[in-house]
C-alpha cells in the first residue's frame, strides 16, 4: 500500500498473516482475562521495534500525485540551514539590519528544498482565486526531481476525527483498546488542513483522504521521516498507539489532512513570476514557536495571530509598500474568513440534487447576490484543471444571463451575460458590453442590441447549468423578458429580473461579491474604473 497511513510495517511487525485482522485481533469468544493478558503483552511491545515507512505524493500525474517515497536524510549529515544562517545574519549585521537570533532564524532564498518555506504573497491574486492560499503559511515537506510537496501549517479546522473516514488508520489493537476504555479522547483529534489535493474534498465524494501527523519529538526522530532538522512526520496509526499507550501526549501531533503538490518544474516556474509565492528558510522556533508548549498549541497560537496576517517576508525587515492597500487587505482577509466558515467548519458541505427537466432557450437566468464571492457556489471545492465557469467565477455574481438553446441535463448550455460592463464602443458611438468568458469563436461572438452589442458568449457543459440551478447558485427568472430587462439602466437589470436580499447579512455578503467581481473585472478584461 502507498498511503499515508500505510500499515504494511505492522502488519510485518506483528506477523500479520489472517488477510489484514492480525494475529491478535480480537473476537466476542475471547474473555476479558485473555484480552487483558493480550493487552499486557501489547502494550510493552515497543510500536518502535520497527522503522516505519510510509509513502508521501511524489510527482503529479494528471488529476493526482504520482506516490512516491520521502528519502530520509540521514541523521548524520550536517543541516545546513544553520550555517546559511550565521553567513545570513553576520550578512545583516555588517549591512546595519537587526537580527532575531532569540527567535530562531529566518531568511528569504532562492534555493527551492526539502524544509523550505512558502508565503504567499499579499494583493488580490489568491484572495480572488484560492483564497485558503491567501496569507498562507506552507511547509515543503519533500522536493525531488519528479515533483513537491508542501503542507499549509496555519489553517487549523474546526473538524476532528470523528468527522472524517480516517478508518484506514485504525490501530490493529484498536478493539482492545476501546474494550478497555483507552481511546477517549482519539475521536476528537484536531484536524488541520494541508492543501487542496486528496484532502477535506474527498469527503463529499465519498472517499478516504490523505493524513498523516507532523511532529516535533526528538525522541521519536529514528521512527519518522524528517523533513528538516526537528521536523518530522509519522503516520495517524503510529502517533495513536503513543498517545494511547502514554509515550507522547495527542497535543503533540499535528493531524493533517491533505497536501499541496506541484509537478516537476512547476512550484519554480510560479516563484520565478514572483506573483503568488515568496520562498526562504526557517529554524522550527521561528516556524513552529517556543517548544515549552505542545505543538497543537503552538500552531493555534502563530495562526490566531497570522492566518489573517502572516509575515510580509520572513527575515521581517521589508516594510510594506506603499501600494499596498490597508482597506484592500481587510476585505482579503475577509475572504479568507468566508472561506474557514464555509469548509473549514462542520457539517461539511454536500452538494444538493441537481435540477432535473429542459430549461427552454430564452429563458433569463439571474445570479445569485450571495453564491458567488469566492469564485464558486459554497461546497463546490476548485478544481484542479479548469471549473466549467471559468475559475473565478466572480462575473456570474449578481449576473443576468439569458439562455440560447434548450438545455438538458445531458446538453451543453450556450449563456449570454446581459449586464456585463462596457467593454468599448462601436463606430458610431454605441456601447459594447462584456457578454461572456468564452474562448476562439465564443469571445468574438456579437449579439446586437438596439443601442449598442454584446460581445462575447460562455458554454456550460452538460450538467453543469442543472448542478448551479439546483444549488440555487442561479435562479430562472420566469417572470422577466428581454425587451423590458434590456430598456433598464444595465445597474438595475437584476433587479428587474427578480433579484432581491432579503437580510442585513445578504446586503453585507452582496457588497463583499460587488467587491470582488471589481476585482475578476480588473484582472481579467483591464477594467479600473466603477462600470
Amino acid at each position: 500500500t502507498t498511503s499515508f497511513s500505510n500499515d504494511q510495517p505492522i502488519r510485518l511487525a506483528m506477523g500479520r498473516t489472517d488477510g489484514g485482522r492480525g494475529f491478535f485481533a480480537w473476537t466476542p469468544r475471547w474473555t476479558p482475562r485473555v484480552a487483558a493478558t493480550c493487552c499486557c503483552l501489547l502494550v510493552p511491545f515497543s510500536a518502535f521495534s520497527f522503522v516505519p515507512h510510509f509513502n508521501l505524493p511524489g510527482a503529479l500525474d494528471g488529476r493526482g500525485l504520482r506516490r512516491g517515497t520521502v528519502r530520509r536524510a540521514s541523521e548524520s549529515l550536517r543541516d545546513w540551514r544553520d550555517f546559511r544562517a550565521k553567513l545570513v545574519q553576520g550578512s545583516r549585521k555588517t549591512t546595519g539590519l537587526g537580527t532575531r537570533e532569540s527567535s530562531g532564524w529566518a531568511y528569504s532564498t532562492d534555493l527551492l528544498e526539502q524544509g523550505s518555506v512558502l508565503l504567499s504573497v499579499p494583493g488580490d491574486y489568491w484572495a480572488l482565486r484560492r483564497q485558503y492560499f491567501a496569507k498562507v503559511v506552507m511547509l515543503i515537506v519533500d522536493h525531488h526531481e519528479k515533483g513537491t510537496v508542501g503542507v499549509v501549517l496555519n489553517r487549523p479546522t474546526q473538524l476532528t476525527a470523528a468527522d472524517l473516514d480516517l478508518s484506514e488508520s485504525e490501530l490493529f489493537t484498536d478493539s482492545l483498546f476501546q474494550f478497555f476504555g483507552l481511546t477517549q479522547g482519539l475521536k476528537d483529534w484536531k484536524v488541520w488542513f494541508g492543501g487542496d489535493c486528496e484532502g477535506l474534498e474527498c469527503a463529499e465524494k465519498g472517499e478516504r483522504p490523505r493524513h498523516f501527523c507532523l511532529h516535533t519529538l526528538e525522541r521519536f526522530a529514528g521512527n519518522s521521516n524528517r523533513v528538516m532538522k526537528g521536523i518530522y512526520i509519522m503516520n495517524f496509526r503510529q502517533a495513536k498507539f503513543l498517545v494511547v499507550t502514554g509515550q507522547a501526549k495527542k497535543e503533540d501531533f499535528m493531524l493533517v489532512v491533505g497536501y499541496t503538490g506541484w509537478s516537476r518544474g512547476q512550484l519554480q516556474d510560479e516563484l520565478n513570476r514572483g506573483d503568488s509565492w515568496v520562498l526562504g528558510a526557517a529554524d522550527p522556533a521561528r516556524l513552529l514557536g517556543s517548544e515549552e508548549l505542545p505543538l497543537q498549541e503552538r500552531l493555534e497560537q502563530l495562526s490566531a495571530r497570522e492566518e489573517l496576517d502572516c509575515p510580509r517576508d520572513l527575515d521581517g525587515d521589508r516594510q510594506p509598500e506603499e501600494s499596498e492597500d490597508e482597506e484592500e487587505e481587510a476585505h482579503n482577509s475577509q475572504m479568507i474568513r468566508r472561506w474557514v466558515d464555509a469548509y473549514l467548519r462542520p457539517p461539511l458541505k454536500e452538494h444538493p440534487a441537481p435540477l432535473t427537466g429542459t430549461v427552454e432557450a430564452g429563458s433569463i437566468l439571474r445570479g445569485s447576490a450571495t453564491a458567488w464571492a469566492l469564485g464558486r457556489p459554497e461546497g463546490s471545492w476548485p478544481s484542479r484543471s479548469r471549473d466549467p465557469w471559468m475559475v473565478p467565477g466572480q462575473y456570474l455574481h449578481k449576473a443576468v444571463l439569458v439562455l440560447l438553446a434548450d438545455c438538458s441535463p445531458t446538453d451543453p448550455a450556450p449563456l449570454v451575460l446581459l449586464n456585463g460592463p462596457c467593454i468599448g464602443h462601436t463606430a458610431e458611438g454605441h456601447e459594447v458590453f462584456f457578454g461572456g468568458p468564452g474562448v476562439a469563436q465564443e469571445a468574438r461572438c456579437v449579439v446586437p442590441l438596439p443601442r449598442g452589442a454584446v460581445l462575447g458568449r460562455f458554454t456550460l457543459p452538460p450538467g453543469v447549468l442543472h448542478e448551479l440551478l439546483g444549488s440555487q447558485a442561479l435562479e430562472e427568472a420566469k417572470l422577466a423578458r428581454m425587451g423590458e430587462l434590456m430598456d433598464l439602466p444595465r445597474s438595475e437589470r437584476w433587479l428587474g429580473a427578480g433579484g432581491k436580499l432579503e437580510s442585513l447579512n445578504a446586503v453585507k455578503m452582496s457588497l463583499e461579491g460587488d467587491r470582488q467581481q471589481k476585482k475578476w473585472y480588473k484582472e481579467y478584461l483591464g477594467i479600473t474604473d466603477d462600470h
